[in-house]
């Protein structure tokens, strides 16, 4: 159930950090789009909620996540935001040119475009907590589900 939230979560956050390679001043616009409109906040704080969630549910199984393996976690998110930024430059080139990025970068620089940004990483901290809550009761309700219908018809459920 964790991972699946953990994935849906990650693809959901990462639908926001996508990057372009068409040119290297689309790339230089891209970048700075993807910093002043609080994106890459956002994305830096990512790894380190993973490793909490991680951590809780290793210690509600009485287990611990030791230091060394966070830390090596924490290094390979690190190293793989820059991968990742490269993978998704054309889908931003797909949706937005040069000129776009220039009137959004413009829109972050006035000050309801610094509040959006400053609220980002604040918004995502408090969605990612309502997620986790939703998708843990969905998961709940869709077992309930499937128990039912497997003790109701047996011969209708995958498998059986």
């Amino acid at each position: 159930m964790k991972k699946l939230f953990l994935f849906t979560l990650g693809a959901f956050l990462l639908s926001g950090f996508q990057v372009h390679a068409q040119s290297p001043e689309f790339n230089a616009k891209l970048k700075q789009m993807m910093e002043i409109s609080g994106a890459n906040a956002v994305q830096r704080q990512l790894p380190e909620q993973i490793m909490q969630m991680m951590q809780q549910q290793m210690q509600q199984n009485g287990n611990q996540l030791p230091e060394n393996t966070m830390q090596q976690m924490k290094v390979l998110f690190d190293n793989s935001f820059t991968q990742l930024m490269d993978l998704m430059v054309p889908i931003y080139a797909k949706y937005y040119t040069e000129e776009d990025l220039d009137n959004i970068i413009r829109f972050y620089e006035t000050p309801s475009g610094r509040r959006m940004a400053d609220a980002q990483p604040k918004i995502a901290t408090d969605a990612m907590g309502v997620a986790q809550q939703w998708a843990m009761q969905f998961a709940q309700k869709m077992g309930e589900i499937f128990k039912s219908a497997q003790a109701s018809e047996p011969s209708s459920v995958p498998g059986k």
